[in-house]
């Protein structure tokens, strides 16, 4: 083909044109048909037939646009390419591109280069230099049309995400996410700490928000992100999730304290201390260390209970001594305690305000879930059941596919966070991870909405589907066990979730209109049933809740008394795991 010679005159009367240029900078960035072409500049057959096809001749006779001869699409020759590059480069000059600021957020100022766009996009999206320039280009075009003061390196990355985005090229924005925080939210969280005198909220609570978008857009997969993102499932703390457990217990000794302080940063919602005293001296040292942790920041949002075997002398001293402190007391007891109506009558007067009892010798932390053979909860997750009740639309299977579907996913995160913890925690993560159903009851009545009351056998088979869920979803170095309640902030996310994709009035209905949150307790469906019914329905499910079992107590103290020694026996038949705390 001969090479066609340069007439610049007719070069420059065919970019005369703000169509003809258009045309161009349209063929830049992929080759048409005629019909796409003349579609893609804002023209129609009908209006512009004519006016389209003089402009397009005029760019094929200077050889700016040529026609593949295999595909018989239009595209940008050679000869069109550089004359683009010298459009751009004489843009540069008359707008005088240097005075073009960008404010960096490392505090530095300096003139706009389009290089380091495409030294981004080639670095971290892994675009190819070719695409990478002609991301960069249009970019460039669309910066200048800003007419802005200043740029700033977030607002550029806004433009390039957005050119990624019409251009078909997601794969590539997603790697270019800009993880942080609203300037609106920094400035409120400040406000508040502030008002709080509160300066480690404010540091864990911008550090937290920033892994957190990490966590869900770079380390989880993304259909985990979508089932926590869309209220399928809850993930507990993810802001700490690198370095952070759920709960730890330690062992109370002189140092314990150090221990405490040296890795608070690192317990997102509970520490325990696992307490034996022998005299009232050691009793006196334990009252000065609770006031000593009441006074550290760290500790301040999270719980501290305090972990010791049934002993009503005992327990009514660490009362005393700790009453001003925010400390849990939770009391194990044996079965032998059981036997002793004097010592039942005691324990009924001892349980409430800061005190929880636990059955059987099993050691718990406050939040309700036992601790197993000492170990940490490295995670917490919850599912949303009554999304999933609501989803089936009655069909059985497609609600067992769905729970299935939640531990899976729920696995996927938590080997991830297994993994990180051992990173950068450099040991190995022993703990155990915990997942609760969140809205159990709303999901009951939406499963059997014929049924006044909670349908046990359905709930039955719900728990026995979860225990074996969490079983087969559990991996090498990540045990999972079922727990029975959730937390506030799950049940709160899901059921606003739920509330906006479902319908508000609907939701309302369904917690009768008494609060904005799903119920958070398995136990809070047996406020209605009677002490055998709750018995029985408890002798045939404990099994399933390895990771504890949480009573909350209300009403009369003559119905604790009942009720407590009914409970002692159920434990011990069953070898459940059951704390009774004041509800």
């Amino acid at each position: 083909m001969a090479i066609r010679s340069l007439d610049e005159a007719a070069v420059l009367d065919a970019l005369a044109s703000p169509k003809r240029l258009a045309i161009l900078r349209t063929l830049a960035q992929q080759p048409m048909n005629y019909t796409e072409l003349m579609k893609s500049v804002g023209m129609t057959k009908q209006r512009d037939a004519g006016k389209f096809s003089y402009h397009l001749k005029k760019l094929l006779s200077t050889d700016l646009v040529r026609v593949n001869e295999k595909t018989k699409l239009y595209e940008l020759s050679k000869r069109g390419h550089a004359a683009l590059a010298l459009i751009s480069d004489m843009r540069k000059n008359l707008e005088a591109l240097d005075m073009l600021i960008v404010r960096r957020t490392e505090l530095t100022v300096e003139p706009f280069d389009k290089n380091k766009i495409v030294n981004v996009l080639i670095n971290e999206a892994g675009v190819p230099p070719r695409l990478a320039n002609r991301v960069a280009s249009l970019a460039e075009e669309k910066l200048l049309d800003l007419n802005v003061e200043y740029l700033s390196a977030p607002l550029i990355r806004e433009i390039v995400n957005s050119i990624l985005i019409d251009m078909g090229l997601e794969r590539y924005r997603h790697k270019l996410i800009r993880v942080g925080m609203p300037l609106y939210d920094v400035s409120r969280l400040l406000n508040d700490s502030v008002k709080r005198r509160d300066p480690y909220g404010l540091i864990v609570s911008t550090s937290q928000a920033v892994i957190r978008e990490f966590i869900l857009f770079d380390v989880l997969p993304r259909n985990v992100s979508d089932a926590h993102i869309t209220g399928n499932i809850h993930l507990d703390n993810i802001g700490s999730w690198p370095y952070g457990e759920y709960a730890k217990s330690y062992s109370y000794h002189d140092e314990v304290i150090n221990s405490i302080v040296d890795e608070s940063l690192y317990i997102d919602a509970e520490t325990g201390i696992e307490i034996e005293l022998k005299n009232r001296r050691e009793l006196e040292k334990l009252s000065r260390t609770v006031q000593q942790l009441d006074k550290i920041d760290m500790l301040k949002k999270k719980l501290v209970s305090l972990i010791i075997e049934y002993d009503p002398v005992l327990i009514r001293h660490i009362h005393e001594k700790t009453a001003n402190a925010r400390v849990s007391i939770v009391a194990y007891a044996d079965s032998d305690l059981n036997n002793d109506e004097n010592m039942i009558d005691e324990l009924v007067q001892n349980i409430g305000q800061r005190i929880s009892l636990s059955l059987a010798g099993v050691k718990f932390f406050a939040s309700g879930y036992s601790i197993n053979d000492g170990h940490p909860i490295s995670g917490v997750a919850a599912i949303n059941l009554p999304r999933l009740a609501i989803s089936s639309e009655g069909d059985e299977n497609k609600l067992w596919s769905s729970l299935r579907n939640c531990f899976e996913n729920i696995a996927q995160a938590f080997i991830k966070k297994y993994e990180m913890l051992r990173e950068l925690r450099g040991r190995e993560a022993g703990g155990y991870f915990v997942v609760s159903g969140c809205g159990v009851g709303e999901a009951l009545r939406i499963l059997d909405n014929k049924s006044e009351k909670p349908n046990i056998e359905v709930l039955k088979e719900l728990v026995r589907r979860m225990e074996r869920e969490a079983r087969r979803a559990g991996r090498d170095k990540v045990s999972i066990v079922i727990g029975s309640v959730c937390s506030y902030d799950a049940a709160r996310r899901m059921y606003r979730i739920d509330s906006s994709e479902f319908g508000h009035k609907r939701l309302s209905e369904l917690v009768s209109g008494r609060y904005e949150h799903y119920t958070t307790s398995v136990y809070e469906l047996f406020k209605e049933m009677s002490q055998r019914e709750v018995l029985d329905a408890l002798a045939e499910m404990l099994q399933f809740f390895t990771g504890g079992f949480l009573v909350g107590v209300s009403g009369r103290r003559e119905a604790w008394a009942r009720l407590i020694p009914a409970l002692f026996q159920c434990v011990e038949e069953r070898k459940g795991r059951v704390m009774i705390q004041p509800a």
